[in-house]
């Protein structure tokens, strides 16, 4: 499948919320999309998928949020709830913050651009789709030297319309940035309580020189989304990664781990 439709345009993506640089570079990933082709079950990683049925251009790429009831930990040092791809709500417990805690949404960061690094190629359509239409991508930041006892939770929630809107697809970036010997965990919770979206998760995990960061990732879709998730994480000298995922619902849900 060829991207060109109007639903994944270059203009769309522009178009959403953003400083000027975040709506350019949502534009150039679009324009990329456009170039890219769609994986297929020919190919290896894709074989015995039902990957040649997705029809793209059935979903819309949504902006609005739903309503939701997050996700909550007692003991959580920190809270991101995202609706529909939307952050509704960040909360940081004051004596985390004061330590330099950061959760923010991207749009909001003075360093935002030089934050998010370079764009997917075009071998990576479904990172370019988050790229281009991911409304709102947030920022977990722990600085240099923080041991962090309680977890960080980003709680995602899909919520659709009627059985008559057309179908949406959620799209969310999350980056977890953990400083030179750092350690912290993270819990990363997707749910729905319904069907007939196609939900692109991306999380790119960063640990810095000595750091310690563990990510656990729960997925409890409903039973009709189409769920095409993808991890990447950069691991630095003497750096330790320990990452857990549950995959409880969706209709077709896959997590790539990189």
């Amino acid at each position: 499948m060829t991207v060109t439709e109007s639903s994944l345009s270059p203009d769309r993506a522009a178009a959403l919320a953003g400083p000027d640089w975040l709506r350019n570079r949502r534009r150039a990933a679009a324009e990329l999309l456009a170039t890219a082709v769609w994986p297929t079950e020919a190919a290896e990683e894709w074989r015995y998928s039902p990957i040649d049925e997705l029809d793209l251009h059935s979903f819309v790429p949504t902006a609005v949020a739903g309503s939701a009831t997050p996700i909550r930990l007692a003991t959580a040092a920190g809270t991101i709830d995202l609706a529909n791809g939307v952050a509704t709500s960040i909360d940081v417990a004051p004596e985390h913050a004061a330590r330099g805690v950061r959760l923010a949404r991207l749009a909001d960061l003075d360093d935002g651009e030089s934050f998010v690094g370079e764009l997917p190629g075009a071998d990576d359509p479904l990172g370019l789709m988050v790229a281009a239409f991911a409304p709102d991508p947030v920022v977990l930041q722990i600085p240099a030297g923080l041991t962090l006892a309680d977890e960080l939770v980003v709680s995602s929630s899909i919520e659709v319309g009627s059985s008559n809107d057309t179908p949406p697809s959620v799209l969310t970036q999350v980056i977890v940035d953990a400083g030179p010997d750092s350690e912290v965990t993270v819990v990363i919770v997707d749910a729905s309580a319904r069907a007939d979206a196609l939900h692109v998760p991306r999380v790119d995990v960063r640990i810095g020189p000595a750091a310690r960061v563990r990510v656990a990732a729960l997925q409890d879709l409903g039973s009709g989304v189409t769920s095409l998730g993808r991890m990447q994480v950069t691991i630095a000298d003497q750096a330790t990664f320990a990452g857990w995922t549950a995959g409880l619902g969706g209709g077709f849900a896959r997590q790539r781990v990189d």
